[in-house]
């Protein structure tokens, strides 16, 4: 079964457990498209826990265009409203 909730730290999106990741609310900010590949990127995370070549594949399988969402995803990043200085990355 998969979980999600909303984190409230500075990054986009982590993989709490076997079965659970967490995504920022901040993501609301950006263009479905762009959190679509955060949230793949995570789900890829519960079957390939690191950034290992089986985990690129699977991203790969599942969303071809990954690297232009991620690309996206750096640059429009810099304009998310951060509720605190320190948060700001």
């Amino acid at each position: 079964m998969f979980a999600s909730r909303i984190a409230t730290e500075s990054r986009h999106g982590s993989r709490q457990t076997c079965d659970k990741t967490r995504d920022n609310w901040k993501l609301l900010q950006l263009p479905v498209r762009v959190v679509d590949y955060v949230i793949a990127h995570e789900l890829a995370h519960l079957r390939e826990p690191h950034h290992r070549p089986e985990f690129w594949r699977i991203l790969d399988a599942t969303l071809p265009d990954w690297r232009d969402r991620r690309e996206e995803l750096k640059t429009r990043a810099r304009d998310i409203y951060w509720c605190h200085e320190s948060m700001a990355q």
